[in-house]
């Protein structure tokens, strides 16, 4: 895992929420080093100069070191202005945290809930996806600045909610023990049944809203790498593909329209053009 504060004098912020996902992947390859981050999405609204990042959690362990807990997941990094040879990043700062007990379920491995992938920002509200890994629920997550948008892990956000302006204030004498405080909600309509439990098991990546009640959703199948089955089962991914959303407004709850996947000849094998194996 590696945690870095980035000093980006360059980047054009006509667009005040900008996805720096490319520019991160272009310093790891540059720097030779991986991270967690998958995404990252600058907030610099009101003069702020605020990251918000998604990433991979956990090392396998248990119970899991504290900068594991802390520095991957959900984060919230404060810009900094000053040459790379002049920071000091410190202690990771979380952004948000989901516990499957906020869903009535047995706790899971300390931190592993938070296994995020995709994120984007919709009306002030940060969202999140979580498509791997046998713990938590493989679904669609936004952050709850309000505090009270899913008393029982599952609701929509609130009217009028405002994006994070500071990290997740925690106890760090409590953090194997415990982990991070909940302040995240699955998204109403989408998965909540624990992966450890449920019969169908989702695999959300990126998502996009198209307006306030039309979401899209790309899922990307299980990731299934077996042997000679491997093709039927790639085609018999039902699930897998660009998933339409649509918000119910009676029923405060997202529901599934279709699921696109002309073109995308699952389960037929390929060849990528002029690729190259080293």
């Amino acid at each position: 895992m590696t945690t870095a504060f980035i000093w980006l004098p360059n980047l054009p912020l006509a667009d005040p929420i900008a996805d720096l996902s490319a520019i991160l992947k272009r310093i790891e390859r540059k720097l030779k080093v991986s991270s967690t981050c998958d995404w990252a999405i600058l907030n610099n609204r009101g003069g702020k100069a605020i990251y918000y990042t998604a990433g991979n959690a956990g090392n396998g362990s248990s119970p899991q070191p504290n900068g594991v807990i802390l520095g991957a997941g959900a984060q919230f990094v404060g810009a900094s202005s000053k040459r790379e040879a002049k920071q000091t990043p410190g202690t990771p700062t979380p952004l948000a945290s989901f516990s499957v007990t906020q869903l009535g379920a047995p706790a899971d491995k300390i931190g592993k809930d938070d296994n995020f992938r995709g994120m984007t920002i919709h009306d002030n509200v940060v969202y999140f996806t979580k498509g791997s890994g046998g713990n938590g629920v493989n679904t669609v997550y936004f952050v709850d600045t309000t505090g009270g948008a899913c008393p029982s892990g599952v609701g929509v956000p609130a009217p009028h909610a405002s994006l994070p302006t500071a990290p997740l204030a925690y106890d760090p004498g409590s953090v194997q023990t415990s982990g991070l405080p909940s302040n995240m909600c699955i998204l109403a309509g989408f998965p909540s049944t624990p992966n450890s439990s449920a019969t169908t098991v989702s695999y959300p990546f990126g998502l996009w809203f198209a307006d306030d009640d039309t979401l899209y959703v790309a899922d990307e199948g299980d990731g299934y790498v077996g042997g000679k089955d491997l093709y039927t089962h790639a085609a018999a991914q039902s699930s897998a593909g660009l998933q339409k959303w649509v918000f119910d407004k009676g029923a405060k709850q997202w529901k599934l329209v279709y699921t696109l996947q002309n073109g995308l000849n699952l389960g037929a094998p390929y060849a990528v053009a002029n690729y190259r194996s080293t």
